[in-house]
């Protein structure tokens, strides 16, 4: 586990600690695939893989516009909408079903995938507002995220 230990100047000492998930690594697509995704939302399914992580609760997976973030206002917020796995393969974005209108074709995406520790998994299922936590003498959390993203080209 990793430990995290704040001390403040008056003397108190917060203490947390959280096992961090191991590294995610996408299988598929590879880095610089073309991929095709229907213009019917739910006509085809969007395969992407990954392996499973140690000491993770679920997953994340968004497909965004492989754009510098000073663009980001050009685009919908929900294109950064992200989708939730238990499981290590997902078959829609979230984005595309949110606003199918948004998605744009014959450019770069970033396909990515985060796996979210278990101190915050348990976190977001109880709810955010019921003051969950894993630090000593105070309200918040540890945790910890493992990313990896490649660069596919998206194609109708």
């Amino acid at each position: 586990p990793y430990t995290l230990q704040v001390v403040y100047p008056e003397g108190d000492t917060v203490t947390g600690e959280a096992y961090m998930p191991s590294p995610v690594d996408i299988v598929w697509p590879q880095e610089g695939d073309t991929i095709s995704i229907s213009s019917e939302v739910y006509v085809e399914p969007h395969p992407v893989a990954w392996n499973a992580c140690h000491n993770t609760g679920f997953y994340t997976v968004q497909c965004v516009p492989d754009v510098d973030t000073s663009e980001y206002d050009n685009y919908s917020p929900f294109v950064f909408v992200p989708s939730f796995s238990a499981d290590t393969s997902y078959l829609f974005f979230q984005e595309r079903t949110i606003s199918p209108e948004s998605w744009e074709y014959d450019r770069y995406y970033l396909v990515r995938i985060t796996a979210m520790g278990t101190v915050y998994s348990e976190y977001v299922q109880l709810g955010l507002s019921l003051g969950k936590a894993n630090l000593s003498q105070g309200y918040g959390l540890f945790s910890g995220i493992a990313i990896d993203e490649v660069r596919v080209f998206v194609v109708e």
